[in-house]
């Protein structure tokens, strides 16, 4: 099989982040770097107003809440599910007890642990930067243990946060607690400002916790803070929570207020002065594009050539999850990596590149890539069914539309006669159970949800049917999570069709899984069959056989169907005059759409800008040659469509810093 994946990569932090920060507070720190700089920082941070322990309670009611007056807390919240249970600020705040097991009440949680500070009265004991409102019985658990990376848990809590034996490469042996990936960042830019607010009153901080010494991170330890740092980016929440404590504190986070601060004092960007504006004259090598020759090895391609000596050391790679990069070579502008072990089809991966400095001699913003193995990496979600709120027998609907759809290609699937498909029995052979996050076509924010059953051998031989758009689009391939009971359906028989009448059949399309009781990522992969590129109406039909029992099934969950855009698109013959030119591309803040004869019939034309996910992001009319800004839109990969009347004219475009 011809293994992909799904790549999202963070490569900066956009200018939207910036926060209602007060004019001139940073002025002291610009023009310097390294040490110099982090000193001016500690020096504009310092002497924040103190409040009581008691008011931390009160704070966090503007801190750390929610709409409906919910705590936010880090150590259960589930960004992609449902939490096992809220807290109420103040109402469900902890008394006496708490510790029994989760769900009891919140605490205040030192993230830089009391211990690892001492002082019951003085500054850092009520810092609010790193005090967190957490579920008391995993605070307790967590207790005074670094934070590091945990691949053989002893416990995990509810929102998947983890407590066993630190992982981390060159962490001292012993017990380490694991946040979910969705807050490494928070709590990683917490310690950086730990490191900066008590850079010069750390007298009386231990100097013997195997995390840290006195204020300041040990090499282990601010390596995987750096690595946190970029996997987990600077959130709205952030932003929010920075802005209320500098409402009660008078003081600020800088590694809220500028990301970039962390490669300018522990990172290769020292060696340059920081600047409160990016003038981007420098230019960096980026990442440009991620691929899988084999299980065994990743290729990451650069928008430049490289130096070699920068990118032998495999300390500048790290994979999440236990995996190592066990050897690096370079082709000028492309380093292939070879893997320890190899990568389990449908896992969500961290990749961490660092370090790697292009021919110019600058070195590359330090950047993670999350990608899903399976998924493919040059084509783009055009829709999907993730059954998130499906509902369960009798009232499973027979005519379902893709949630997750680009621009005008939503789908349908149909269970009711139509196209093909089967009339099926909503009493009998059709129910919803809990689903899966594999093969969700959202892998930052993915979501469990619900799935689509087919049960009982009274349906073997019946078919539903995916009805979708590929215009523009070729190579098409088609990804499902699947999951079979004992007595459920052991055959799938594919079938196409662009009329929904004549169909033929699919050659070696295997979607059933081996195994019984667990979701597998299974993919169609058409790009042979060209006849399905550039369709307005394609008709996928999956015919069920072969079940057993009158309960067994196969659960279906985040039916993805993906593209490679088709370059040269043009839907309808038009004159050369109407090309349209997008440039510079890669952007920066601003892009230039130009068509190069304006004289158009009277007819409106309409640049609209698409994430990776099918949301759009940038609508903006064209009257005439016009800049159209990109300011506050996330660096990585876009897609865009200029409308003129009937016909498309669609593209890409990649944001760098």
């Amino acid at each position: 099989m011809n293994h992909r994946l799904l790549i999202f990569i963070f490569l900066s932090y956009s200018s939207f982040l910036l926060g209602q920060i007060p004019s001139g507070y940073y002025n002291a720190a610009v023009g310097k770097q390294g040490h110099q700089l982090h000193e001016a920082l500690a020096n504009i941070i310092s002497g924040h107003t103190v409040i009581s322990y008691d008011q931390v309670w009160t704070s966090y009611g503007t801190t750390d809440i929610k709409e409906d007056n919910i705590i936010w807390d880090i150590y259960s919240d589930n960004p992609s599910d449902t939490a096992a249970y809220i807290y109420v600020f103040q109402i469900d705040q902890c008394g006496i007890g708490g510790t029994s097991h989760e769900g009891i009440c919140y605490t205040r949680e030192h993230s830089f642990c009391q211990s690892w500070f001492g002082s019951t009265h003085e500054a850092p004991y009520t810092d609010l930067f790193h005090l967190y409102p957490t579920d008391g019985y995993i605070n307790s658990r967590r207790n005074n243990n670094p934070y590091g990376f945990v691949n053989s848990p002893s416990r995990i809590f509810t929102n998947g946060s983890k407590l066993g034996p630190n992982n981390t490469d060159n962490a001292p042996s012993g017990t380490a607690y694991e946040p979910i990936d969705e807050f490494k960042g928070d709590i990683a830019r917490s310690f950086f400002y730990m490191a900066t607010r008590y850079l010069f009153e750390d007298a009386n901080f231990s100097a013997t916790h195997p995390m840290t010494l006195k204020s300041q991170l040990r090499p282990w330890a601010l390596d995987m803070m750096l690595m946190w740092h970029i996997m987990d980016p600077v959130s709205e929440k952030e932003i929010a929570r920075n802005e209320a404590i500098y409402a009660i504190q008078h003081n600020r986070n800088p590694f809220i207020d500028y990301p970039d601060l962390v490669g300018h004092i522990w990172g290769n960007d020292s060696i340059f002065s920081f600047s409160l504006i990016d003038t981007m004259h420098i230019i960096k090598p980026y990442i440009t594009s991620l691929s899988i020759p084999n299980e065994m090895q990743l290729k990451i391609s650069f928008s430049m050539s490289l130096q070699s000596n920068s990118v032998a050391p495999l300390q500048n790679y790290h994979i999440d999850g236990g995996n190592h990069v066990i050897a690096a070579q370079l082709d000028q502008d492309t380093i292939l990596l070879n893997l320890e072990r190899a990568l389990i089809e449908g896992k969500r991966y961290h990749l961490i590149v660092k370090n790697i400095q292009g021919e110019n001699l600058h070195f590359m913003k330090d950047t993670s890539l999350i990608f899903t193995y399976g998924f493919p990496t040059d084509r783009v979600v055009l829709c999907a069914w993730t059954f998130d709120s499906l509902s369960s027998k009798p009232n499973v609907p027979t005519q379902i539309p893709s949630n997750f759809y680009l621009n005008e290609h939503i789908g349908t699937l149909y269970m009711n006669g139509d196209y093909g498909s089967s009339n099926f029995n909503v009493n009998t052979q059709l129910d919803a159970y809990d689903g899966t996050i594999l093969g969700d076509p959202r892998p930052l924010t993915p979501f469990k949800g619900r799935s689509l059953a087919l049960q009982s051998y009274s349906a073997n031989g019946q078919a539903i049917v995916f009805h979708f758009s590929t215009s523009g689009y070729q190579k098409i391939m088609l990804t499902l999570a699947c999951r079979k009971t004992a007595t459920g359906f052991n055959h799938h028989i594919w079938e196409w069709s662009t009329d929904g009448e004549i169909y033929e059949q699919i050659e070696l399309a295997q979607t059933v899984p081996v195994e019984t009781g667990e979701f597998k990522l299974k993919n169609i992969d058409f790009k042979d069959l060209e006849q399905l590129g550039d369709q307005e109406h394609v008709f996928l039909k999956m015919i069920v056989d072969s079940a057993s029992g009158n309960t067994g099934n196969n659960r279906f969950d985040n039916i993805v169907v993906h593209g490679n855009l088709i370059s040269s698109y043009v839907k309808q013959p038009i004159p050369l005059k109407y090309l349209v030119l997008v440039y510079p591309n890669p952007a920066h803040e601003h892009i230039t759409i130009e068509l190069s004869d304006l004289k158009w019939n009277g007819e409106n034309a309409v640049f609209m800008l698409y994430d990776i996910q099918g949301r759009m992001v940038l609508s903006s009319s064209i009257k005439d040659k016009k800049q159209i800004s990109l300011v506050g839109i996330k660096a990585g990969f876009y897609f865009y469509t200029v409308k003129i009347g009937n016909w498309r004219m669609p593209g890409k475009i990649v944001i760098v810093e």
